[in-house]
């Protein structure tokens, strides 16, 4: 038996149970724990269960009538487990039927938690199942009215419970100075002769605190909520990174800038290069040509001085370039 389920229980047999002279749980067997540890000491205790053991008094079948007398306890209590009953509105049926006019009936079952087999695990129950079990009631001749249900906060275990509180009679008008749901932290309340549900809210327990971390891994990955030091750290870190990434995009734009300088050299020495070799080809084309010139005019002067020597009208003193 979990933590809420025992204190709950406790308070439950505190509020509602003074002078009750039989009470009758169903699901006894104390596996880790049981509701008759909290029961008042002046009590006549039954307990059923489909397998004998300790705290069991009655051993009954599942999916049969309980052996108890109609209308003979003056309380009737279910804790963790109808999570398990194959047909549990059956078993409140049952409940109902042997529950005295004006008896109390308690259940406790888990809202949300673990998958846990005994020797099945069928059921969760939400808010609007205390409406819903009192119409099936009703439906089926049994007059009972709901005075309060709720969903339980956890405490120091996973589980949260629906707690819901049942009486036999024909009318559904009580004049109560306490609730449980008044000593319980929980929210989702339904109370007898009450049209709306109280301290409501959509999310459950579990989706309320995933939804807690998410903000909290949020913060953490803003460094909002981090330490300071991890704070500091985390901001030097993130200029470093901030600065790093400055300087490679000036290092990639002076790298295309480079390439883009290279590639113009290359062009304009490509076109020098073109230039130079086409003036040297020119350049080598006339020094060819002009040494041509020079031999065929040089060709012609030895041959006139020749001529003039042989003819004796030369000068003497004259000489021809090269010869």
């Amino acid at each position: 038996m979990h933590d809420t389920a025992r204190e709950i229980a406790r308070r439950f047999f505190a509020m509602y149970v003074h002078d009750r002279s039989v009470i009758v749980e169903i699901g006894a067997r104390d596996v880790n724990g049981t509701l008759r540890e909290v029961c008042p000491g002046c009590a006549a205790y039954i307990g059923l269960d489909v397998e004998p053991g300790s705290g069991v008094d009655v051993v009954t079948s599942a999916e049969e009538p309980l052996p108890v007398a109609a209308e003979s306890a003056d309380v009737v209590v279910a804790s963790s487990v109808f999570e398990h009953d194959t047909f549990f509105w059956q078993t409140f049926l049952e409940m109902g039927r042997i529950a005295k006019p004006g008896a109390v009936i308690y259940i406790n079952a888990p809202s949300n938690g673990t998958y846990h087999r005994y020797p099945t695990d069928n059921w969760r129950f939400y808010p609007d199942c205390g409406q819903a079990l009192e119409l099936w009631a009703r439906k089926n001749g049994y007059l009972l009215h709901l005075v309060e249900s709720f969903i339980a906060e956890r405490a120091g275990d996973i589980w949260n419970d629906f707690v819901a509180v049942f009486m036999k009679g024909p009318t559904r008008s009580l004049d109560r100075v306490q609730y449980l749901s008044d000593d319980v932290p929980c929210t989702n309340v339904w109370r007898t002769g009450e049209t709306s549900v109280q301290r409501a809210r959509e999310l459950s327990e579990d989706m309320l605190l995933i939804k807690r971390l998410r903000e909290e891994a949020d913060n953490l990955r803003g460094g909002d909520a981090q330490p300071e030091p991890i704070r500091d750290e985390a901001a030097l870190l993130i200029s470093e990174i901030k600065l790093l990434r400055e300087h490679l995009a000036s290092l990639i734009d002076r790298t295309e800038s480079v390439h883009k300088s290279l590639d113009l050299v290359d062009a304009v020495q490509r076109s020098e290069g073109e230039r130079l070799r086409n003036a040297l080809i020119h350049c080598t084309s006339e020094a060819a040509s002009l040494l041509e010139s020079l031999q065929e005019t040089q060709a012609r002067a030895r041959s006139t001085f020749a001529n003039s020597a042989s003819s004796g009208t030369g000068c003497k003193d004259t000489k021809v370039i090269g010869m």
